[in-house]
């Protein structure tokens, strides 16, 4: 089940009760997308009972996506330790959403014929402060590339994870199918994608 958050304060007293992981989805009235994807995500809820999860609707309670730096819809905010990680911009399929909530830091979903998804899969790894992961963020947003953002700032696992694998600390890191990108690469980003100038 997906329960519907009316005020600020009511999703504050959830993360108290809550202090592991709490996933918050925000739509609108206005966009029929985030409409499609919340049903995607109520069938998610039942599928994946050891995290709650919220939605919140930007139409009528407008203070929670200012909050958290939600500029898009469909997105879903995952938090740990009352803190929020990871973005999960525009629409996913049901089971990329299953693996984000279970934990998994590096997914990379296929389509169901067992080929890559054309919509590409994009995570970006990085931290508020850091000026080129808005950068690159900016530059995905403006040619309407949905993608998942993990503060690595605030998730250490995942930033152990990244570590691991990459054997750097640096960001913006970021995946597009499954391709490594350090830094704000914008010409290998735009080749990754078919971005042309």
């Amino acid at each position: 089940m997906v329960a519907a958050i009316n005020t600020s304060t009511e999703f504050e007293q959830i993360l108290d009760k809550n202090p592991e992981t709490v996933a918050l989805f925000f739509h609108g009235d206005f966009s029929s997308v985030s409409q499609k994807t919340l049903e995607t995500v109520k069938q998610v809820s039942t599928e994946v009972s050891n995290v709650p999860i919220y939605h919140v609707n930007v139409s009528q309670i407008k203070e929670l996506h200012k909050k958290y730096n939600v500029k898009n819809v469909p997105t879903m905010v995952i938090f740990r330790d009352k803190q929020p990680v990871e973005w999960v911009q525009g629409e996913q399929n049901k089971d990329y959403y299953k693996n984000i909530l279970s934990g998994e830091t590096l997914f990379m979903p296929k389509a169901k014929d067992g080929q890559q998804n054309a919509k590409p899969n994009i995570i970006v790894y990085s931290t508020p402060t850091c000026t080129y992961c808005v950068k690159l963020k900016k530059h995905l947003d403006k040619h309407g590339f949905p993608y998942r953002d993990i503060d690595v700032s605030k998730d250490s696992k995942a930033a152990d994870d990244l570590m691991k694998k990459t054997g750097q600390t640096g960001v913006p890191q970021s995946y597009i199918n499954g391709q490594h990108i350090m830094g704000f690469d914008q010409k290998k980003i735009d080749k990754l994608l078919g971005i042309s100038a």
